[in-house]
């Protein structure tokens, strides 16, 4: 801005044409730049509830897992050699009141992998997943996979849980894994 002096009086011109369109420019660079972060913003917003989500349900599970596997007092049980319905004792005990495992039991089955059991819903479309957290007032449902193996290593058994969130998709491509061991604590 340009202050002019004629004789006594004094005039001011305003800014220059020039002037108004390079800070035009600058602010709508500055704007444009942090209105390009909020499609990026928002997809990771996303991510983060699909991972809270999975953290939660492997957590639900695995703690059921847990809890049950504490509760098997004889080695029979344990030992995974005892069968019942097609599957070992031990997997029919943990599985017992952890959802979904013992809700997806009837159509889900328990599959021999070498030395390990695994059962698992990782198909694609919704009849593949189930609905996490599935109570009333528990938030927004979200569809998850999973696969769950159970592996004996003498008296201590590794649970293995990989989830992936959403129906579709590949579930190699979107699958976290989750681990936990279970000691034999019984008689």
């Amino acid at each position: 801005m340009k202050h002019l002096v004629y004789g006594r009086r004094s005039f001011r011109s305003g800014f220059t044409l020039m002037e108004v369109n390079l800070s035009v420019l600058l602010i709508s660079a500055g704007l444009l730049a942090i209105f390009a972060l909020f499609p990026f913003a928002m997809r990771e917003s996303e991510y983060s509830i699909l991972d809270t989500h999975q953290a939660m349900f492997a957590d639900s599970v695995l703690s059921g897992i847990e809890g049950n596997a504490m509760a098997i007092e004889y080695w029979e049980d344990w030992s995974m050699t005892t069968m019942q319905g097609g599957k070992p004792v031990f997997c029919a005990k943990i599985e017992s009141g952890v959802y979904p495992i013992d809700s997806v039991a009837n159509d889900g089955v328990w599959k021999r992998v070498g030395s390990a059991w695994v059962i698992e819903k990782t198909g694609i479309g919704d009849d593949n997943a189930v609905l996490f957290p599935n109570m009333p007032g528990g938030g927004i449902p979200r569809y998850i996979r999973y696969s769950l193996q159970v592996t004996p290593a003498g008296n201590i058994r590794i649970i293995e849980l990989k989830v992936a969130s959403g129906a579709y998709g590949v579930f190699a491509d979107k699958q976290q894994p989750y681990f936990t061991q279970v000691r034999y604590m019984g008689m």
